[in-house]
């Protein structure tokens, strides 16, 4: 069943659900690991708080790591099945479109929003409550997973510009998976997380901006480079992908 009718629609709102939890599978694996190392709760004494038990903070957030995986992999099946000119798109395949002025605006002031947001998640997971981080990640698993924020930011930022600006000698799928993942993350952190103070909460509000704008402009490039409809004997188009031989 089809619930968004464009094919624009429903790529930019798989990638959303999907990429949303790259944080999760690369953060708290990471968080744990460097929390073994350091010794000591990868929560907070909170006891007296009434937040959440370890055995608790186990399950949610190992089922979360579960679920990140499996729809991440689930979409990249998803995505080799529905667009496989993604995957064998070269930079020197790439060709400008209507919209060409459009994805280098958005593409140049949200990288540069994206930078900033980054640098402020590395900021905060050192600062801790300080300069409008959350007081309440005191632990090395709490500051590694904010600060793992930062490189997916700059990961987001780095691959739709070399997407839209057609940068690189080879295949683009690299290039495609970094702005996916980091344009998901500035979107989903932004939007659900909030701040603490007015200075977080604007950071986080031009974070999802930022990613929304990195991802609609890496789309207008893909959807005006998708491979043209083969006509066929009954005046219907026929996609190229799985015409007979294609």
């Amino acid at each position: 069943m089809t619930i968004l009718p464009h094919t624009a629609d429903r790529r930019f709102w798989n990638v959303r659900l999907a990429f949303c939890y790259a944080p999760i599978v690369l953060g708290l694996p990471l968080g744990m690991a460097v929390q073994a190392v350091a010794g000591g709760s990868p929560l907070p004494d909170n006891e007296d708080t009434g937040d959440m038990a370890g055995w608790v903070f186990a399950v949610v957030y190992g089922g979360f790591t579960i679920q990140a995986i499996t729809l991440m992999g689930a979409f990249v099946l998803h995505a080799r099945a529905r667009w496989p000119q993604v995957f064998r798109m070269a930079a020197r395949d790439l060709r400008p479109g209507a919209t060409r002025s459009v994805q280098v605006l958005f593409v140049n002031g949200a990288a540069l929003v994206a930078a900033v947001v980054g640098v402020m998640q590395i900021v905060w997971a050192f600062s801790g409550g300080d300069l409008g981080g959350d007081p309440r990640f005191e632990t090395a698993a709490q500051k590694t997973f904010v600060a793992i924020g930062g490189p997916l930011a700059f990961a987001g930022a780095l691959g739709a510009l070399a997407l839209v600006h057609r940068r690189g000698s080879g295949r683009m799928v690299g290039a495609v998976a970094a702005a996916w993942v980091g344009a998901g993350h500035l979107f989903s952190w932004g939007l659900f997380s909030g701040g603490t103070n007015g200075f977080s909460t604007l950071v986080h509000m031009f974070g999802a901006i930022a990613g929304m704008l990195l991802a609609v402009a890496c789309i207008l490039t893909l959807v005006e480079n998708e491979p043209k409809p083969l006509p066929r004997a009954d005046g219907r188009s026929l996609d190229r992908e799985h015409a007979p031989g294609g």
